[in-house]
Order: C-alpha cells, then structure tokens, then sequence
C-alpha cells in the first residue's frame, strides 16, 4: 500500500498510515477467520468461535478509539464538511458490534444444519462488505481531510 500526500502535510503521515494499517491487519484477520468457517464442517471449532470474540474485542477497541478522537477527528477539524460523513460512520459502530454478536452466537451453538450454515455464511459475507465499506468511508475521510491518497 503506498500512501502519497497530496498536499504538503507529511506531519499528518502518522495518521494516516496508522489507522490503513489497522485496517489491514482486521481486514486479514478477519478473512482468515472467514476462510476457517469455509471450511470447516458442520461442527464448529470452538478456535474459530474464540477467534471471532478476539475479533469482536479488537473491533470494539479501534471503534473506541475512534469515538474519543484521533485521526478521523483530526481530518474532520481540517475540513469541516466531513462532519457529517463522520457522525454517519460513528453511528454504524454499535451495529457492526451487534452483527459479530450474532455471528458468534450463531457459531457458538457448535453444530449447525446446513440451512443455518448457510443462512451463517451470508450473514458472515455480508458482515464483511459493511466492515470494509465503513473502513472505505474512514480512508476516504482521511483523504478528503488530509490531502492523502491511500492506495
């Protein structure tokens, strides 16, 4: 991933490679354990259940992060027109939480029939597209507010 500045603003380099590196490491974490549900059979590994709480846990931390100020505040406070986007975004924290909930509830039962593997597997993928269309939302921010391309 390279990261060019647009603008001659390189003391905000740190963050904006700070929050599109954390969004690397979930967005691999997560398609791990996603590949791990693929997998596996109707039995579940009680791993993957406690990987996806190690998930939820690491999510809630970075949406903490977000919410008490930081990068994204920061580019909010360069242009605030990105106000509104951001509110948006903040309001989405509590129902991606509640979608891993029910993820590892589902999970957590061990042993699924195939229509509720299945109906698990959508519920998974599509858990997947609204986390990386929020982090895309986060990146575009920092771009807008900071001059930055992320690539």
């Amino acid at each position: 991933w390279l990261i060019k500045m647009t603008t001659n603003m390189s003391e905000y380099f740190a963050y904006c490679t700070n929050l599109h590196s954390k969004h690397r490491l979930l967005n691999a974490r997560i398609r791990k354990i996603y590949d791990l549900w693929k997998v596996s059979s109707q039995r579940v590994d009680s791993d993957l259940v406690d990987q996806l709480r190690s998930l939820r846990e690491e999510l809630e931390n970075h949406f903490h992060e977000e919410e008490i100020g930081g990068c994204l505040d920061e580019a909010v406070a360069r242009k605030p027109a990105l106000g509104k986007e951001f509110d948006r975004m903040q309001l989405e924290h509590p129902r991606l939480l509640k979608d891993i909930d029910r993820l590892i509830d589902a999970m957590d039962q061990r042993r699924l029939s195939d229509s509720q593997r299945k109906i698990v597997t959508t519920e998974f993928s599509a858990f997947i597209d609204r986390l990386q269309k929020h982090e895309m939302a986060e990146e575009q921010i920092l771009e807008d507010g900071f001059g930055a391309y992320l690539s």
